[in-house]
């Protein structure tokens, strides 16, 4: 969908490197994969102190309206940088008092926590936490198959299914006259919206209506419902 988006994935987390793509639309195509708790756009940059600060400064500067406190949280998994996580907390709040002389710090709560992670390869910030659709990667609970007869329960069944793992396939009933084919067209359509979910799910129409004839002139007209 995104050709432009690379991905690397590391043990903890993943990042998604836009190269150019609108992020608006790559959230909101984020929010809908299952398996994803959350994601935050960040800014990569050098890591060198000056250069956190500028960045710091013009991120506040850009986000900060009267009245708003913030918070700096820094975390290393490189320890060989110069500061430490509580001297590059004190180091940046200081670059954000220098061009927000008004601004106040707040530990607890506060409007803005802006967070800055220091990784080997650059330093990454963000202030923002999108929520994600949450349960498992699709596939990591095996395979399973989906009834789709057009009404509400089976999509919502499929759903449910994909947030928990499953790969699912659909398949579809078809036994004209007795269905007609506004319920193919509306289970064809009910899979493709499970495709925002679960990326590629396989449609199967099985052609039902000489079976179902077949079990209506042999089978007991008290096990009909059951058996068709």
């Amino acid at each position: 969908i995104y050709p432009q988006v690379k991905v690397t994935a590391d043990r903890d987390r993943a990042h998604a490197y836009l190269n150019g793509a609108d992020y608006t639309a790559v959230a909101e195509s984020l929010k809908q994969v299952f398996g994803i708790q959350n994601f935050s756009p960040v800014y990569k940059v050098e890591k060198s102190v000056e250069v956190l600060k500028s960045a710091v400064q013009e991120i506040m500067q850009d986000i900060y309206k009267e009245g708003m406190t913030f918070k700096i949280s820094s975390k290393r998994s490189d320890h060989t940088f110069e500061l430490d996580s509580r001297e590059l907390n004190q180091t940046l709040g200081g670059a954000v008092f220098e061009a927000i002389p008004n601004v106040q710090a707040q530990m607890k709560s506060p409007d803005i926590n802006l967070q800055v992670e220091i990784r080997e390869e650059a330093a990454y910030l963000s202030y923002e936490t999108v929520r994600g659709a949450g349960g498992l990667p699709v596939g990591t609970s095996g395979k399973g198959m989906l009834m789709l007869s057009g009404g509400i329960d089976s999509p919502v069944a499929g759903y449910l299914a994909l947030k928990r793992g499953v790969d699912i396939e659909a398949v579809h009933f078809a036994s004209p006259p007795y269905t007609s084919p506004g319920a193919l067209k509306k289970a064809q359509d009910l899979t493709r919206k499970l495709t925002k979910f679960g990326g590629n799910i396989q449609f199967i129409e099985v052609p039902f209506t000489e079976i179902q004839e077949e079990i209506k002139a042999k089978a007991p007209e008290a096990d009909l419902m059951t058996l068709t």
